[in-house]
């Protein structure tokens, strides 16, 4: 099933690392990740997927600027 994880407040305060994409979908190395945001987020969101090991065939993105 699906699962939304909300992360309140400034970006400063929740880098996207890939501890913080494990933490909220344990199975992220195995999955298609899908990101859609501003650039510097879609960029964030595929270093730390791909640090974890997921294959970049798996990485799906969309990015927009504000």
């Amino acid at each position: 099933g699906w699962r939304v994880h909300y992360l309140e407040g400034p970006r400063s305060l929740h880098p996207v690392t890939p501890a913080l994409l494990f933490s909220v979908a344990p199975g992220i190395a195995a999955s298609d990740v899908y990101v859609c945001g501003p650039a510097e987020f879609a960029d964030a969101v595929v270093r730390a997927a791909t640090r974890i090991g997921v294959a970049g065939g798996r990485i799906h993105r969309e990015s927009f600027s504000l």
